[in-house]
C-alpha cells in the first residue's frame, strides 16, 4: 500500500489496509507535527519512506523509529528524477518495481518511480497542481474517494478507474 501526503490518504488507508497487504510506502510531505504519526498508527505492515529532501525533514516530527526502510538524498549518489532512491528503498523492503505503486506530486518524482519500473499515480498538491505530470500511469485530484482497492486493481490491470 503507498499513501501520499493528504488528510484524505490517512483516512484510506486507514479504512482499507488490509492484513495482505505486505508493504506500505509513503511519500509524504507531511508539514503539521502529528500528521505521519497518525498514518503510523493506522497501519502495521512494512513501512519505507522515499525523501529527495534531507533525513532533517523526517527527524522534526521524531518518528524513525515507525519505519522500515527510510532513504533519503544522503543515500543515493542521485536524487529525483534519478530512480535512485526508489530502488534503494524497494531493495531494503525487499520488493520488487512491480509490487508497489509510487503516488508522486511532482514530474521530478514521477520520472524517479517510472524509471524504477514502478507504477506510478500523481496526486498533485496545491504548489504542484499545474505542472505537466502526464508521465504518471494514472492521475487523480485527491485520494478522497478512490479506494486503495481500485488504484492496486488499476496497476495490476485488472480494473479502470
Amino acid at each position: 500500500c503507498i499513501a501520499d501526503d493528504s488528510a484524505a490518504s490517512t483516512r484510506v488507508v486507514g479504512e482499507q489496509l488490509r492484513a495482505e497487504h505486505r508493504f506500505f510506502i509513503a511519500e509524504l510531505g507531511a508539514y503539521q507535527r502529528g500528521e505521519i504519526r497518525e498514518l503510523c498508527r493506522l497501519v502495521h505492515p512494512t513501512i519505507g519512506v522515499v525523501t529527495a529532501i534531507g533525513p532533517e525533514h523526517l527527524e522534526r516530527f521524531g518518528i524513525h523509529e515507525h519505519f522500515d526502510a527510510i532513504v533519503c538524498r544522503e543515500d543515493v549518489k542521485q536524487t529525483k528524477p534519478d530512480p535512485a532512491l526508489y530502488r534503494v528503498a524497494l531493495e531494503r523492503l525487499g520488493a520488487r518495481p512491480e509490487q508497489g505503486i509510487a503516488l508522486e506530486d511532482s514530474s521530478n518524482g514521477i520520472r524517479a518511480a517510472k524509471a524504477a519500473g514502478m507504477f506510478c499515480v500523481a496526486v498533485p498538491n496545491a504548489m504542484t497542481a499545474d505542472l505537466d505530470l502526464s508521465a504518471a500511469d494514472l492521475k487523480i485530484d485527491s485520494l478522497d474517494g478512490v479506494p486503495l482497492a481500485q488504484l492496486v486493481a488499476r496497476a495490476t490491470g485488472s480494473s479502470t478507474i
